[in-house]
């Protein structure tokens, strides 16, 4: 499926790298005083932008190709914090509300336009709501339920994605675990809040993007503000890295975080000094260093855990790693006679790697079907937690239970401002 975001029929202007940055703080500050969603764009930093070194990491997997190349990128806004459970979870109740109101004919014209009237109360045993229950064969003791599957957003191009998250990824990743509590309750229970949202693929993640958008966008009018639009959306993979390359090379270790923490369902975690959730860590001699539970969650940590980076930007590397707006390439590195030497490497030390095989357009073909997906989770070792490496999967793929996502905004200038 080809996802596109709102349209917006605006001249971006041509300024300076610099130039542009300081035009854009200005007006950001100008805006946020009236602006509705005042919070969510307190809670994003401004990255002014520019040149810097992609692709730098130590160590290699079945995957990892290429040499570090220079990339630029502009100015944009990325969130402080991954997308959490009631942040995402206040998309979902939207879309389901809005189709119940819809299905009950809650609408109120709006000069030559019918809208929905958000004040109707919804009845939601009324038979008009149906088309959206779980099938009278599958329901428990004829309970009426929404099914989830039904929960579809239509996208500002009329697009279908069903939103609500795969709450089995918990169980389906790890069928050896004793993970049914999370599948009953790490999405819907207050108490994981503020934890990251996990289970949804990337289309999901486009289609909460997409409706930022749509809201953002409709603040503004009541403001009267013409001078700009936003686009709400997942960060590019270089503008991910450009964020997060403070933090290369990797330091796993920082004594000032040794602290205690509470756990949702019981007892507490202590974190032996580690700046990042992730999964463990070993020795040159293959020793184990840190087991899961060494930073003081097992699993996900609240998005608001561990200090902040450089930037301010919290979890960036660890806890969840997070989907990007960027497909996989792969861009082979010759040596003067024509042999890619990293990849004839890669062969040989991952004799089972999905490269196997395939020449090079093959393998540009295949990663150009993927989207790149960033950082290390609280599952996944060190080697993930470089900003310079990448990880595939495909946008419409089932959810996991260690891949979230956080938004990037970016600002386009009318040019009647």
């Amino acid at each position: 499926m080809h996802f596109r975001f709102c349209a917006i029929a605006l001249c971006c202007f041509q300024l300076g790298s610099a130039q542009k940055a300081d035009t854009l703080q200005n007006l950001l500050n100008s805006i946020l005083p009236l602006f509705e969603y005042k919070q969510e764009l307190k809670n994003c930093v401004f990255m002014i932008g520019g040149e810097f070194m992609s692709g730098l990491r130590t160590g290699d997997d079945s995957l990892t190709l290429g040499s570090p190349v220079k990339k630029n990128v502009q100015p944009f806004l990325i969130s402080k914090f991954e997308v959490r459970n009631k942040d995402y979870r206040g998309f979902v109740e939207y879309v389901r509300d809005s189709i119940a109101h819809l299905l009950l004919g809650h609408l109120v014209e709006v000069g030559n336009k019918k809208q929905i009237y958000w004040d109707t109360a919804i009845n939601w045993k009324d038979e008009r709501l149906e088309p959206i229950r779980i099938s009278l064969e599958d329901r428990i003791f004829g309970r009426l339920e929404i099914d989830p599957a039904k929960i579809i957003y239509k996208t500002s191009f009329g697009e279908a994605i069903a939103v609500y998250p795969d709450t089995l990824c918990w169980i389906r990743d790890f069928a050896y675990s004793y993970n049914e509590p999370l599948t009953k309750r790490y999405f819907s229970h207050p108490a994981f809040d503020n934890y990251p949202v996990v289970g949804i693929n990337q289309l999901q993640a486009l289609a909460y993007c997409d409706w930022k958008t749509c809201q953002w966008n409709n603040s503004l009018l009541p403001m009267n503000e013409t001078r700009c639009r936003f686009i709400v959306r997942l960060p590019y993979s270089e503008e991910w890295e450009f964020a997060a390359q403070s933090a290369y090379p990797i330091s796993v270790k920082d004594s000032t975080q040794k602290k205690s923490y509470k756990m949702v369902m019981g007892g507490s975690g202590i974190n032996y000094g580690y700046k990042y959730n992730f999964g463990r860590y070993y020795s040159k001699a293959n020793v184990e260093l840190k087991s899961y539970y060494s930073d003081g969650y097992f699993y996900t940590a609240p998005a608001n855990t561990y200090k902040p980076d450089a930037n301010g930007l919290y979890n960036l590397l660890g806890n969840v790693a997070e989907w990007t707006a960027s497909r996989g390439s792969y861009q082979p590195v010759y040596d003067n006679v024509g042999i890619n030497q990293d990849l004839s490497a890669l062969r040989k030390k991952f004799p089972n790697s999905p490269f196997k095989g395939m020449d090079e357009q093959a393998i540009d073909a295949f990663l150009k079907k993927q989207v790149i997906v960033k950082g290390g989770a609280w599952s996944t070792d060190d080697f993930y937690l470089q900003p310079g490496v990448n990880q595939y999967f495909f946008p419409e793929s089932t959810g996991y239970s260690y891949i979230g996502f956080r938004i990037a905004v970016e600002i386009v200038l009318s040019s009647n401002k």
